[in-house]
């Protein structure tokens, strides 16, 4: 499979010219599958990228064809209730997350595949072998709370439904019709395919211990706050 992964935390992107110039890379992919859908802007945004807390992006000869975000959010607090990724979101979404109490929650964010390596056109199913790293640092963070939309127009998209729960149905989101999906490491499952599973899994294996060390950080966090 000639493919390879990398995985960027956000405090690394500043700190290697290699780091920022892979970042960089991947706002480029994610323009240029994506602004043709949002047209509303003069100049294409780069701030919703920036601000995540981890990078995945995935490579073939050198070039990203695959990128997805995640950050974590805490929506108790005002300063998160007043970030624009809950302030662009539908009521019907934020009036969810209170109700069922999902209020610290990771996201995924931007997920995009280049239009070159797509289902049907390359060797393995790029937008499936993503999901399999999502897999795996949900588990490793310990993530109870996920969510992410699924795009309903797209066919690919819907495929990810498979790994969790549909929270909420048939809302406009960035332009796009979607549902919401809602996952908890104690039960994503892996990706249908065994042999792309397996190989992702071996191209992860390097980022694994930085993964869990947020999972590490985060809960010496909430055991200061009982503490305090």
């Amino acid at each position: 499979m000639n493919i390879s992964m990398n995985i960027i935390l956000k405090d690394e992107i500043m700190n290697s010219s290699v780091n920022s110039f892979s970042i960089n890379e991947a706002f480029k992919l994610y323009m240029d599958v994506w602004k043709n859908i949002f047209t509303e802007y003069e100049v294409f945004p780069s701030d919703s990228l920036l601000r995540q807390d981890i990078h995945i992006l995935l490579y073939h000869e050198m070039k990203p064809i695959g990128y997805c975000a995640m950050s974590k959010y805490d929506y108790t607090l005002l300063a998160y209730r007043h970030h624009s990724f809950f302030t662009n979101m539908p009521n019907e979404v934020l009036e969810t997350l209170t109700q069922l109490e999902l209020q610290k929650t990771w996201s995924v964010e931007l997920l995009t595949v280049h239009p070159n390596f797509r289902q049907g056109h390359f060797e393995i199913d790029v937008y499936e072998g993503l999901k399999q790293v999502l897999m795996n640092i949900i588990r490793d963070l310990q993530a109870e709370h996920v969510i992410a939309p699924i795009v309903k127009t797209n066919q690919a998209s819907l495929k990810g439904r498979v790994h969790g729960e549909i929270i909420i149905q048939n809302i406009i989101y960035k332009s796009l019709f979607c549902d919401f999906l809602h996952m908890n490491y104690k039960t994503v499952p892996d990706i249908e395919d065994e042999k792309l599973a397996k190989a992702i899994n071996s191209l992860y294996q390097p980022f694994k211990e930085k993964i869990k060390s947020l999972s590490d950080k985060e809960k010496i966090y909430e055991q200061a706050k009982k503490i305090s």
